[in-house]
């Protein structure tokens, strides 16, 4: 059984360690002349960045703009199907006095 020091695991890892050491070589990290302007007060970093910002360069519409809604698609969804429910109740209640009224009146005469 192979632990995995020997054979090709082992040539693999050196490759890969002797390819990054030498990516590091000519890295700024390993010049200490880069970090001559570098200064500290008491520790403290003198640069501070700023967060960007977006700028847009063109002016859209305001029915183009995304925004959130305040209600989910959950409440709407509820919210329509209760008004249809009402609604096709109070056209149930008008028919059925409809036809009452109807009926009352041929037998009214």
């Amino acid at each position: 059984m192979s632990n995995g020091n020997t054979g090709p695991n082992l040539r693999m890892r050196h490759q890969m360690t002797f390819s990054v050491a030498e990516f590091l070589k000519g890295l700024p990290s390993h010049d200490e002349n880069n970090f001559a302007n570098f200064h500290t007060d008491n520790g403290n970093r003198t640069c501070v960045k700023r967060p960007s910002v977006y700028l847009p360069t063109k002016d859209y519409p305001s029915e183009q703009i995304i925004v959130t809604e305040k209600t989910t698609i959950l409440l709407r969804y509820l919210h329509q199907q209760w008004d249809k429910k009402v609604k096709s109740s109070k056209k149930a209640v008008r028919m059925y006095s409809y036809r009452i009224n109807r009926n009352y009146n041929k037998f009214s005469i």
